[in-house]
């Protein structure tokens, strides 16, 4: 199985609902110019997904994550620019970022932790895990992003591993058997 801090996919784990981050108190925060994703090396390694596919739409989910990985998050222009590259229809585009799980639709933390909650893993203390995860990171409640813009902390159903409770994912990063004793060393990794 699993070790502390082995590299899996994020697929499948939910997102926090609501929009977090930016602004400065008055209102909504000044818009930025978009600045497209898909040109230079990143428009090469689409092009190069394309030679793998058998259509550009079969292209989308790895769109999709090369996005996130570059922003943090899909955007609706984001969105725009990925039909358009793709030969999609923005609303086709924006039905599967909503569907999946793992896409980010609004801002989060430079580290977005899950939290398992199943029955397995709450029998074994998430429910402690995940407040000391809130605490320790300042996010002040799920869903919120940390005042530093660090942290989003979120409980998810179900990472796949109920022999080792508590499990935790950071990014990409799978730790499991944690306790709330253990969350500030976890921390002190993500800078």
């Amino acid at each position: 199985m699993s070790s502390a801090g082995q590299r899996v996919s994020g697929a499948g784990a939910p997102r926090a609902d609501g929009q977090h981050g930016g602004g400065d108190g008055h209102g909504a925060a000044p818009l930025e110019e978009y600045r497209p994703v898909f040109v230079g090396p990143t428009r090469s390694r689409l092009e190069q997904l394309f030679t793998k596919y058998p259509t550009k739409q079969a292209c989308l989910l790895p769109a999709l994550w090369m996005v996130q990985e570059e922003r943090g998050w899909i955007s609706e222009p984001a969105i725009g620019e990925v039909a358009k590259v793709l030969d999609l229809t923005p609303a086709y585009v924006k039905g599967v970022v909503t569907f999946y799980t793992m896409y980010h639709t609004h801002p989060v933390g430079r580290h977005f932790i899950q939290v398992c909650t199943t029955s397995p893993c709450n029998i074994c203390g998430a429910e402690d895990v995940m407040k000391a995860l809130v605490w320790e990171t300042g996010c002040g409640e799920l869903g919120a992003t940390s005042p530093d813009g660090r942290f989003t902390v979120i409980e998810v159903e179900c990472l796949g591993a109920c022999g080792f409770a508590t499990p935790i994912l950071i990014d990409d990063d799978f730790i499991e058997s944690v306790t709330p004793d253990k969350v500030p060393g976890i921390l002190q990794r993500y800078k």
